[in-house]
């Protein structure tokens, strides 16, 4: 039996390693002291992690002391809600979010409604794109959290994060000026976003960011909040100082550097690779936008160039990603921590797609490999899956 190509496309899940992160991480392994102690090796270890950590800043244009690496994405946002709405110490508050937030704000801010704290969804265009008016009309002297994604992974739908962010800015100058002491934070998941889009925190007002390494063409196992000076964060791991006693655990020397040489070479090649991108996407669609009941998720104006979400109204999304797999495309229904529930897209559904449609989604992503005849490939397979 003759094994198909394989043809990747599913870099929004998970992205190979780079060489370069691969070459960095074997010689940070050499440094193999743990960054806390006193000694020489000690200190050799130090002086890497602090290495990685000043490079992981200056692309975010933010304080090496503001970077605190964590085990991943999941971890960082649960380290951005827990520990700032912890932190804050006000059993009054309110935070607000989006219905198409990954699961790993989701299921944190379920837990603190539970609790009994407010959570309330602003509302979404059916492009998937925050209502700003609704926004507006919800940040009401009682909330101290927003956090929205800067960019969707299911459907790659980028939000427009400096007029939140304006927004979010009037009312704490408005508090202030009429003498409320509420501190109103911002946060963002930025996994799906770094290497496609600007970091600048400053420029975007935000509090506190998340990125991941596994998908930056670095290793997974790590990633790191940004969490602006002075802004409240209560450790949810404790036993040690590290961290600056935001995160106790020794650091991984060579995930670091790893971390730090992925995101540094996404940054330096982002504005070429998102034109190459967005050309690659956009023939995707045009090959595959003539299939009858096809149905576009999101609008590609206000998307991340690598990625495009269909719906094909009574159709399995389950069997065509098996259909596809068998030859040789590998393709997804949603977000990967999604993969495993039968329940139709939360994302789609957000949207005003109905049950049939969610459940008929494709989601396909591309990288740094993608070329143009793989996507000539990917379109031919998809209409000879689909022919009546």
């Amino acid at each position: 039996m003759k094994i198909p190509r394989r043809y990747y496309f599913d870099y929004a899940a998970a992205t190979p390693l780079d060489e370069a992160v691969r070459d960095a991480m074997a010689n940070a392994e050499t440094d193999f002291g743990n960054p806390s102690s006193l000694h020489a090796e000690g200190r050799q270890a130090r002086n890497s992690l602090d290495a990685s950590r000043a490079t992981i800043a200056q692309v975010l244009a933010a304080r090496p002391d503001e970077i605190v690496f964590t085990s991943g994405a999941t971890e960082s946002n649960n380290l951005a809600l827990f520990g700032t709405l912890t932190a804050l110490h006000d059993a009054e508050a309110e935070a607000l979010t989006i219905a198409s937030e990954h699961a790993s704000v989701q299921q944190p801010l379920r837990a603190v409604r539970e609790q009994g704290m407010k959570v309330t969804e602003v509302a979404l265009r059916s492009d998937g794109r925050i209502d700003l008016d609704d926004l507006q009309a919800r940040l009401t002297d009682s909330v101290s959290l927003v956090t929205i994604a800067m960019a969707t992974s299911e459907i790659g739908t980028v939000q427009p994060m400096r007029e939140i962010s304006r927004l979010i800015q009037e009312v704490r100058t408005d508090r202030q000026a009429r003498g409320i002491s509420r501190r109103l934070l911002f946060h963002t998941d930025a996994a799906s976003s770094a290497g496609l889009q600007s970091l600048h925190v400053s420029r975007m007002g935000i509090d506190l960011m998340t990125i991941s390494a596994s998908k930056l063409y670095g290793p997974a196992g790590i990633a790191a909040l940004y969490v602006r000076t002075d802004t409240p964060m209560a450790p949810m791991f404790v036993g040690g100082g590290h961290e600056l006693g935001r995160r106790a655990g020794s650091e991984s020397v060579a995930l670091a550097a790893g971390f730090a040489v992925a995101l540094s070479k996404a940054e330096s090649l982002r504005k070429p690779e998102v034109t190459r991108l967005k050309q690659l996407r956009d023939k995707l669609w045009d090959g595959i936008s003539d299939i009858p009941g096809i149905l576009m998720n999101g609008d590609t104006k206000f998307s991340l160039p690598n990625t495009l979400n269909v719906s094909f109204d009574g159709r399995d999304g389950e069997d065509l990603v098996l259909a596809l797999d068998a030859r040789g495309f590998a393709v997804a229904t949603g977000a990967a921590c999604a993969e495993s529930s039968r329940e139709p897209s939360h994302v789609l559904r957000a949207i005003g797609r109905t049950s049939s449609q969610a459940q008929g989604s494709l989601r396909m992503s591309l990288g740094r490999d993608t070329q143009a005849t793989d996507i000539d490939a990917l379109i031919e397979a998809i209409h000879d899956i689909l022919k009546p």
